[in-house]
């Protein structure tokens, strides 16, 4: 998130930034950029929702307050919408594989796996 304030004297045209509602236990922001980030040790997987129901969306409300003391002191805000499509937490495996003729063999490959990386013989 970006703001800007027009006053042209320190510490009125300081910007701080803040989370006003929403997700406060998944997301951060940094009060000196704005930067928005998932919180430290939190989960967007929503297949880990608590109480089985998966959550794909979150509403937030960022705040932006100039430095201005008392009544002089300006803010704004703005929503900003979070939609978790996929969390990438399971590594792709091949079922069923019949290898030198045995029965099914089951292979785990590394999510970061490299191209060309050997599986079996």
């Amino acid at each position: 998130m970006h703001a800007s304030d027009g006053d042209a004297s320190s510490p009125n045209n300081a910007v701080t930034y803040r989370l006003a509602s929403g997700a406060r236990d998944k997301f951060t922001v940094d009060p000196d950029t704005g930067v928005v980030s998932v919180a430290p040790g939190a989960s967007l997987d929503p297949d880990l929702a608590p109480g089985g129901q998966p959550v794909r969306s979150y509403h937030l409300e960022l705040a932006a307050v100039d430095g201005a003391v008392g009544a002089s002191r300006l803010s704004g805000a703005t929503a900003v919408n979070v939609t978790v499509i996929d969390v990438n937490n399971k590594s792709p495996s091949f079922v069923g594989l019949r290898a030198g003729g045995g029965g099914g063999e089951q292979i785990r490959v590394a999510e970061d796996a490299s191209p060309g990386h050997f599986l079996t013989k």
